[in-house]
């Protein structure tokens, strides 16, 4: 599976190539709960944590959110769970 948009490049083209002036990655970390079982709750709301488990017999499903859980732990810091994020900020002018 390919995510174009994931491609720094392939987007600074499509991009720029439209007209939009300044493209710039942003990363900061994502607070996603207070603790494990906080952001595993919250995990479990998002369409894309749901899309992936819906369709799971109950004891995969538990597998696959098991493991959710421990990647969640690994990210608990003194300010919360952090996960990482990546988005574009882009910024166009009209001509």
């Amino acid at each position: 599976m390919r995510f174009e948009q994931a491609d720094a490049a392939h987007v600074r083209c499509v991009l720029e190539d439209a007209g939009f002036a300044r493209i710039e990655e942003v990363a900061e970390p994502v607070d996603s709960g207070a603790g494990a079982d906080d952001a595993i709750a919250f995990l479990g709301t998002l369409g894309l944590v749901k899309g992936l488990t819906e369709d799971l017999d109950a004891e995969t499903r538990a597998h696959a959110l098991d493991s959710l859980h421990a990647v969640v732990q690994a990210h608990q810091t003194d300010e919360g769970v952090l996960l990482g994020s990546s988005a574009w900020l882009i910024t166009a002018t009209r001509p």
